[in-house]
């Protein structure tokens, strides 16, 4: 049997989610901001020596990302291994097309990058990293976003609240699984330590408005707790939410949260990636005075836990007011600025009654010649009387679910009538992206065999 890494050997890991390659925000290309952030991360990949990515899903926005998506990703692999790190582990999340993140994964693994994108054969999902000597050097559990239809067989008859049990036990049990396995693998290899990684949401994790993040199951079910994740792991990488957080008070069970602001609801948030250094060795943790985290359960291995904010690319800003108040912040922001100034994207809402046409042409006006951009104006009108103005964002600025929502309000629904209709709708918009998914793995192979 070879053996682990050397004892008290402290390895590099990197964790980092939800990069949504080729999102827009109102209509607004973004590759730019996030090329930017992908030559930080190589930067502060080569600089902190890096030995391990662990990407936790939604690596793109769409099931069919664009040719410069694709490329900034691929390019950004080949790079980060170029640099040192020797290991990337790339799971699918519920915007990834499992059948694009797969295509080249047996290429890609000669570079020792690992794509996962199913959890049908729970030991494909249990990866031993090995070092350049072929010792065992980390486990992890590289487990995906886990679909419906994954986890339960839909039966007839059955309650909202059956539903919901079924997908519980269908995640815990695919869960502990994976991790009976790679308990296993440690259990038989003294001083190896493992890592879990998840795409899905946990009870009480932050969010906010706009800020893109799907509901991952019918109606918003199957939010799963921290006693998902034994305390046995030594770290577990969580993606799907976009805020920096800890889950159930565990420092060492955390969402990375997405790099750049994916709405101006996000504008202020401090992004982040983080850091992790897990000891090869110990069984039991010892004091450790890091100055951001160590983990304090006495059965679980010492692990340094240290956030590294991302600068922001692309500033936001959000301003309501008047007519007459927006205007005046326009003016003044344009008279603060200097040629070296990055242009700022503005979301502008105006809260009084007044034709659109004339809102838009005084609010340009008064940023002619800036280099910042309005990217939209939304009208709130400010009290009941007074000419009609559309009140509220437009359809292209909201969510299916906010849209449908609106819609449950319009038509006065009542509440006790919501919860089987969110259901269902919920159940026709996961069909909708598991057929654009399948579409678009379809359109792959017939582009392939024709260039065959």
């Amino acid at each position: 049997m070879l053996q682990c890494r050397p004892d008290g050997d402290f390895m590099k890991i990197l964790h980092s989610s939800d990069w949504h390659l080729g999102r827009l925000l109102y209509g607004r290309r973004r590759l730019a901001e996030q090329e930017a952030f992908l030559e930080w991360l190589l930067a502060l990949m080569r600089d902190e020596a890096i030995e391990a990515l662990l990407l936790a899903g939604d690596i793109f926005d769409t099931t069919t990302p664009g040719n410069q998506a694709l490329e900034a990703y691929y390019s950004f692999l080949k790079r980060a291994i170029d640099g040192g790190c020797r290991h990337i582990v790339v799971t699918a999340g519920n915007h990834d097309s499992p059948s694009t993140l797969a295509a080249p994964r047996q290429v890609l693994r000669t570079l020792g990058v690992h794509v996962v994108v199913d959890a049908d054969d729970p030991a494909a999902a249990v990866l031993c990293l090995r070092d350049s000597a072929g010792r065992p050097e980390l486990v992890v559990c590289a487990v995906p976003y886990l679909r419906d239809r994954d986890l339960r067989a839909a039966e007839a008859g059955e309650t909202f609240t059956d539903k919901e049990q079924r997908l519980l036990e269908g995640l815990r049990a695919r869960y502990a699984a994976i991790h009976g396995l790679a308990k296993l693998t440690i259990d038989a290899q003294p001083g190896l330590a493992a890592i879990s990684m998840g795409h899905l949401f946990a009870a009480g994790g932050a969010t906010v408005a706009d800020d893109g993040v799907r509901e991952l199951y019918i109606g918003g079910l199957a939010q799963v707790g921290a006693d998902l994740f034994p305390d046995w792991l030594a770290y577990t990488a969580l993606g799907h939410l976009h805020i920096a957080q800890t889950v159930g008070g565990r420092p060492e069970v955390r969402y990375a949260g997405s790099p750049l602001a994916m709405g101006f609801n996000e504008a202020g948030q401090s992004k982040q990636v983080v850091i992790i250094e897990v000891d090869t060795l110990a069984t039991v943790a010892g004091d450790h005075s890091d100055a951001t985290a160590t983990t304090a359960a006495s059965a679980r291995r010492p692990v340094r836990i240290q956030p590294v904010n991302i600068p922001v690319f692309q500033k936001l800003r959000r301003l309501s007011g008047s007519l007459a108040e927006l205007e005046a912040a326009l003016t003044s922001l344009k008279a603060d600025a200097t040629q070296s100034d990055a242009a700022v994207w503005l979301e502008l809402e105006c809260v009084e009654r007044a034709s659109p046409s004339a809102i838009k042409e005084r609010l340009y006006a008064a940023l002619e010649g800036s280099p910042h951009q309005i990217l939209i104006i939304k009208h709130a009108a400010a009290g009941e009387s007074g000419g009609g103005l559309a009140v509220g964002p437009s359809l292209a600025a909201m969510s299916e679910t906010e849209v449908f929502e609106r819609l449950l309000e319009a038509e006065g629904v009542p509440e006790a009538n919501r919860a089987e209709l969110r259901l269902c709708y919920g159940q026709l918009l996961r069909r909708l992206y598991e057929t654009e998914s399948a579409e678009a793995a379809a359109k792959e192979a017939a582009a392939k065999e024709a260039g065959a």
